[in-house]
């Protein structure tokens, strides 16, 4: 086996804590080299591209299909 494989992650959850609640979660994306694939930061502001704009409109609708609020 490589070293990937053997690679074992940290868990990151807490042993106690119920996720499916509700509540503020935060998601982080990490890409290849650090590429903007979604946009750019401009003025301590996001600007989206195209394919940052489809992820945003579909990250809205999953309140509506899971009934979040």
């Amino acid at each position: 086996m490589n070293e990937i494989n053997n690679f074992q992650r940290k868990r990151l959850r807490l042993e106690e804590y119920d996720y499916s609640q509700n509540g503020y979660y935060f998601v982080t994306i990490c890409t290849r080299n650090k590429e903007a694939l979604f946009g750019k930061i401009i003025n301590n502001e996001s600007s989206l591209n195209e394919a940052g704009q489809m992820l945003e409109k579909w990250w809205v609708k999953l309140e509506e299909k899971f009934n979040l609020r």
